[in-house]
């Protein structure tokens, strides 16, 4: 396999695992609060087109099961619009790329903290100044400014959503969300392990997202000190 052909084949998997951990997080977030979307949806469809159907708010498995189309309807979007914006001229130039190779950043390192600050979770100012670092490195890494080793950049890394996972309660549902079927063959013993599905995800996106960078746009002569994870 070619270089050119390799890396079409990392940037078509990173924009789809991209997606999914954006739509995942966004819905979560939004079911997190009293009026979650999946609610809305199933009060909205009884008001319209189910007359005289109950709505009950503990209804539990008939709104995983709008999450899970709300899940991945949405990362069916998010991951067409960003492939159809590479066919577009200004979509497909550089600029365009160190933009969405940024914002995929980004997403893979801040996603779940900013997602749990939304939810309410962490609101501390060490935290939200821990946030802000953080989005500081993705930048410098991004633009090929990192001085940091690898190895280091991996225990920063790790340290980073280990910090998030401990101070955060960010529900932790989502692998219901995906698919709910898993309610029925995971006692509920294994609800606060749900809750590591976000920072791990996080975790190696932000792995993979290096890698990819670094395949993208080597800097052998700094390999040491340049690439971050490289």
């Amino acid at each position: 396999m070619d270089r050119i052909e390799k890396l079409g084949n990392l940037s078509w998997l990173l924009q789809l695992l991209s997606s999914i951990y954006l739509a995942v997080l966004v819905v979560t977030g939004h079911e997190s609060a009293t009026a979650s979307w999946s609610l809305r949806l199933r009060m909205f469809y009884a008001s319209h087109f189910g007359a005289g159907a109950r709505i009950m708010t503990d209804e539990g498995y008939q709104l995983y099961e709008i999450t899970f189309f709300l899940c991945w309807g949405l990362t069916a979007v998010v991951f067409l619009f960003v492939r159809g914006l590479e066919r577009f001229p200004a979509g497909g130039g550089p600029a365009a790329k160190r933009l969405a190779n940024l914002s995929v950043g980004v997403l893979a390192v801040a996603g779940y903290p900013i997602a749990s600050l939304y939810a309410g979770n962490a609101r501390v100012p060490f935290m939200q100044v821990e946030l802000a670092i953080a989005v500081l490195c993705v930048f410098l890494s991004s633009h090929r400014k990192w001085p940091i080793s690898p190895t280091l950049s991996l225990f920063l890394l790790a340290s980073h959503f280990l910090v998030w996972t401990w101070f955060s309660s960010f529900p932790y549902l989502c692998c219901l969300y995906i698919w709910p079927g898993w309610i029925w063959n995971w006692p509920t013993e294994t609800g606060p392990v749900m809750r590591l599905a976000f920072p791990v995800y996080g975790f190696c996106l932000s792995v993979f997202w290096a890698r990819c960078l670094n395949q993208v746009a080597p800097n052998p002569a700094h390999s040491t000190n340049t690439q971050w994870l490289g």
